[in-house]
Formats: structure tokens, C-alpha cells, sequence
């Protein structure tokens, strides 16, 4: 008993760790997004792609708002490799929210792209 609580104990403190750092490198990289507005270059367009992937669960809205930026960035860039990912991160917010059509929709632009200059990711 004593040793299942203490397994129990050290899976709360390890999980409340993670999030406590979790949170704190998203209010960073929030800072950092907020620093850069305005700029439209290959940073910005990863930092976007990450901030959507990181809050997908947690606030879908900002994290749709965050991919859609680095897809139009991506695009202005001509950086498929970017543009891709962006599209995938984007499809991945509609998908957890059950908007299958439109995650598809998402994902098919993204396998069209990587089909044209042939990435075989």
C-alpha cells in the first residue's frame, strides 16, 4: 500500500512538474511571437507552427490562428517544407475538434504540395 502510494505520489509531482514547464515555455514563446509581429520570415513561421501544435488541445482557436498564419507566411516565403507543416498543424486543430471535412481538406493540400516538389515525408 505504502508503495502505491508513493508511485501515485511521484506520478502527481512529475506530471505538475511538466506542466509547470509546459506553461512556462509557451508564455515564451507567446513573448517572443508577440516581439516579432509583423515579421515575416522562416523563425517566425516555425514558432508559429509550434505554438499551434503545442495549444491545439488546450485552446483550439489561437492554435487555428497561429497555423493559418504560418500557412499565408509559409506561402509569401515560397517555403513548401513549411507551408506543409503548417497545413498538417492546421488539419491537426480541426481534427481534434471533430471538423473532419475541414481537417481533410487541410491534409489534402498538404499531400498535394509535398506531391508536387516530391517529398516523400
Amino acid at each position: 500500500m505504502i508503495l502505491r502510494n508513493s508511485y501515485i505520489f511521484l506520478f502527481v509531482l512529475i506530471f505538475s512538474c511538466a506542466s509547470a514547464q509546459r506553461k512556462e515555455r509557451l508564455e515564451k514563446l507567446k513573448q517572443k511571437l508577440e516581439s516579432t509581429k509583423g515579421v515575416e520570415d522562416t523563425n517566425r513561421v516555425k514558432d508559429l507552427i509550434l505554438m499551434a501544435r503545442m495549444m491545439y488541445r488546450s485552446d483550439n482557436q489561437y492554435s487555428l490562428k497561429y497555423s493559418k498564419e504560418a500557412v499565408v507566411i509559409a506561402s509569401k516565403l515560397k517555403r513548401a517544407d513549411l507551408q506543409m507543416d503548417a497545413l498538417n498543424a492546421t488539419a491537426d486543430g480541426f481534427w481534434y475538434v471533430a471538423e473532419y471535412d475541414k481537417a481533410f481538406d487541410f491534409y489534402y493540400k498538404a499531400y498535394k504540395l509535398a506531391d508536387s516538389i516530391g517529398n516523400k515525408k
